[in-house]
């Protein structure tokens, strides 16, 4: 029925190869009683329809109706001819079809012309174009049973390359249209069409991307991608309108007001970061060389004056490459909490536990799994680099010239099974692995503070929301606790909050980029100003489904010059947010030449936006110029 309720109508809409007018006397009928008007087409000239008496009596039922009018001759892949300029607030076309045998090739292009045309006749992003297909064919999940998509009419890549993004599917229930009689099979007005299990697919316009140059320098120093940072901070720069900054706003309340045994545990110093992080294109690379973590700053906060805090910020990590479930920027809070000295270790831990229980009561009391987790250090030990491989589902092919392994499941080069096989080799020799790959991987980086080691053995918590790290806390190492001008000792717990983890959880949004979107769409989701005051968390409803998904493969020589970091930092910058996931698939070492090659696939998908797979192939290929700009050696 979604074609036939009156609510979804408001000025007028437009059929579009309707051979027999049947759909559009069922869509008069249900609109009998509102004042839209509906303007009807077909294909076929009128003395082509005298000679069918069922599309001649809906003619002149058709005909009683004030607010309908009918055309002839209309070619849907051509509505500018007849209707100029005119725009409709819907137009819909069921069950498109060429005349002659069926061809998936002339179909596709049939729908790609159509959309192309319909696009210029609705109302930008509240206009609708409706497309009705059989089963099967639109090439979507909702397809039941699906077809391979080489074998369907791929309805959503076709409507991409008008800038058209998909915004709900719907049942086409044949009883539901007791007047529609489908026609024009193999090109014979009077055969119709299987519709059973057919599907109605509702398109809107979509944000474009910007365009793809063929420069690569100077696109990433225009800084479109990340020209402002999606700061969860309470000032002109702000993002009102994002469900980050909602749950900051909330987090300051609570903290604030947070009472523990009728006393404020912040009661002395309080500090929510007001200083806006914004980062360009040009100067992305520089800022994530040398910036400090929050957890860094919160440290030197506790060595310089161990007291209790609150503190927000942005930390930028490209040790994961970006994806639907990874953003290289994230947004944290940092509470820390010092008792002295005299406190015992139960009292500093039952306050912890008191702080999360009101924070789950009053932060996550929408969600129905919060998995708790409790870090044993002393029966977890580290896991080498060497012991990986008994995590990794890999293959090892042992070729003519060297030897090829493939790996599944993995996100970066650094998740592998690689590890240093000089113990093999004669005394004074390094393998390639010490060579080269160890630094390309990041092994001999300085390690950053890490969350895990603030905390006193066996005392770290964390809580996840499905495989997302919501919130981790402890009770501080004695040697985290200690002013450095003084011999003085506190004792305290520090609590870690992912913001961007926890939007996502409480209003159900599941592709983490969505956080960045600057469609009107998400953002008035979030507009609400009782969503910041109140415990309401009204669930994120997807303006875009079942995008299509584009797939590039890039492998390379490593060299000293380069870093698997840098490699991810240039695919942010060149990609436009249109990573769904990177995997890294195949280690080559070329015994011969002793030399190793990295392969990587990359998924292209929007989460928000149309793509269209000319749009992919423009980005790799900057993404390939930019890299060999870097010397990276591209096979």
């Amino acid at each position: 029925m979604a074609l036939l309720d009156p609510k979804l109508y408001s000025e007028n809409v437009l059929i579009v190869g309707d051979g027999n007018f049947s759909f559009t006397l069922c869509l008069a009928s249900a609109l009998s009683y509102t004042s839209v008007k509906i303007v009807a087409t077909s294909l076929d000239s009128r003395a082509e329809l005298a000679n069918n008496d069922f599309a001649v009596e809906n003619i002149a039922k058709l005909s009683e109706y004030e607010n309908v009018e009918m055309f002839h001759e209309v070619d849907a892949t051509n509505i500018s001819k007849t209707f100029g300029s005119r725009v409709f607030d819907r137009i819909i076309f069921n069950f498109p079809h060429l005349g002659g045998k069926s061809n998936i090739g002339k179909s596709r292009k049939l729908l790609e012309l159509f959309f192309a045309s319909a696009v210029k006749h609705v109302e930008p992003f509240e206009g609708e174009i409706c497309v009705s297909l059989c089963q099967g064919q639109g090439g979507t999940p909702m397809d039941n049973p699906r077809r391979e998509l080489g074998n369907s009419w791929q309805v959503v890549y076709q409507a991409a390359k008008s800038d058209l993004i998909l915004r709900a599917v719907y049942p086409f229930t044949s009883a539901d249209y007791h007047c529609y009689r489908s026609a024009g099979f193999r090109g014979q007005l009077d055969k119709g069409f299987h519709t059973v299990n057919g599907l109605t697919h509702v398109f809107v316009h979509g944000v474009p991307l910007d365009i793809v140059p063929d420069d690569a320098e100077s696109f990433i120093h225009r800084g479109n991608d990340t020209k402002r940072l999606c700061c969860p901070l309470e000032n002109h720069c702000a993002v009102p309108c994002n469900p980050v900054y909602i749950i900051t706003n909330k987090l300051k309340s609570f903290f604030l007001d947070l009472v523990v045994d009728d006393a404020h545990v912040f009661s002395e110093f309080t500090e929510f970061d007001n200083s806006p992080l914004q980062v360009d294109q040009s100067s992305l690379v520089e800022v994530t060389r040398d910036n400090k973590t929050l957890l860094d700053k919160a440290v030197h906060c506790l060595k310089e004056k161990a007291c209790s805090f609150v503190m927000s910020g942005t930390d930028i990590n490209f040790f994961f490459p970006p994806s639907s479930e990874n953003h290289p920027i994230s947004h944290k809070v940092i509470a820390v909490h010092t008792m002295s000295n005299s406190a015992t270790a139960a009292e500093v831990r039952s306050n912890l536990e008191a702080v999360i229980d009101l924070f789950l009561k009053n932060m996550c009391c929408d969600l129905n799994v919060v998995r708790k987790r409790t870090k044993c250090s002393s029966n977890s030990p580290a896991i080498s680099t060497s012991d990986l491989h008994l995590f990794t589902n890999s293959e090892i092919i042992e070729l003519p010239n060297g030897t090829q392994t493939k790996f599944k499941n993995l996100e970066n080069g650094a998740s592998a099974d690689i590890g240093c096989e000089c113990g093999k080799l004669r005394a004074q020799e390094m393998c390639i692995f010490c060579r080269l790959e160890k630094k390309y991987l990041g092994y001999d980086k300085s390690p950053e503070v890490c969350v895990n080691n603030l905390f006193q053995p066996s005392t770290q918590t964390e809580m996840y929301h499905g495989e997302r790290v919501i919130l981790s806390c402890g009770i501080l190492d004695s040697n985290v606790v200690h002013i450095k001008t003084s011999q003085q000792h506190f004792q305290g717990w520090l609590m870690e909050l992912n913001l961007d983890n926890l939007a996502m959880a409480l209003f159900g949004i599941r592709d983490i980029r969505l956080l960045w979107s600057d469609d009107e769409r998400f953002k008035k989701q979030f507009s609400d100003p009782q969503e910041s005051v109140f415990q309401v968390y009204k669930k994120f409803e997807a303006f875009s489904i079942f995008p299509p998904c584009y797939i590039h493969d890039i492998s390379f020589w490593i060299t000293e010059h380069m870093t698997e970091e840098r490699f991810f930092k240039d695919i942010f910058e060149t990609t436009q947010g249109c990573i769904q996931d990177v995997q890294f698939i195949e280690r080559y070492h070329d015994t011969v030449q002793d030399k190793v090659s990295y392969n990587y696939r990359m998924i292209y998908s929007s989460s928000d936006r149309p793509l269209t797979h000319i749009q992919t192939v423009r980005m790799q290929n900057l993404l390939r110029k930019r890299l060999l700009s870097c010397h990276y050696h591209l096979k």
